[in-house]
């Protein structure tokens, strides 16, 4: 018998990944807001199918506003009206509603969405990755992730 008799390895496996390229994710605060419209809902109750004209035209004139700012003026300084929320399925944070239709949509691999409010209760949603805003959903109604009201 032999005692150091070692099993054949067709090859040897990696013991870690290593990133090819590190990416700074606040590198992209510093860049001018940039739109996407590749990912927008038409279906749902957030679809863009029920948008008019006239939201059209507010929501073109509110993002021509924002193209001259950086994400870090949008996000950080006016952080009231525009801010990114946590998804969580269990917490049913979005709204039910909205979870069910990113599953239905097979965007439910996100962790945060981006809000950006339009006026009162009007909000732009997506997702901002890289420097692109990629525009999802039009909620008139501030029902995707609905504002609990103090005291009540």
């Amino acid at each position: 018998m032999v005692k150091n008799k070692k099993p054949k390895v067709k090859s040897t496996p990696r013991t870690r990944k290593i990133p090819k390229q590190a990416i700074d994710p606040d590198i992209y605060a510093q860049h001018k807001a940039c739109w996407a419209f590749s990912s927008m809902d038409c279906g749902g109750d957030f679809g863009w199918n029920k948008a008019t004209l006239k939201d059209l035209q507010e929501i073109r004139n509110v993002l021509c506003n924002l193209e001259t700012m950086t994400w870090n003026e949008i996000f950080l300084e006016a952080k009231t009206q525009h801010h990114s929320c946590d998804v969580d399925f269990k917490a049913k944070k979005p709204s039910s509603i909205a979870c069910k239709r990113l599953k239905e949509i097979n965007m439910d691999d996100q962790d945060k969405l981006w809000s950006i409010r339009l006026s009162g209760k009007k909000r732009l949603w997506g997702i901002l990755d890289r420097g692109v805003f990629y525009i999802l959903w039009w909620d008139p109604n501030h029902q995707v992730y609905p504002s609990k009201l103090k005291n009540t």
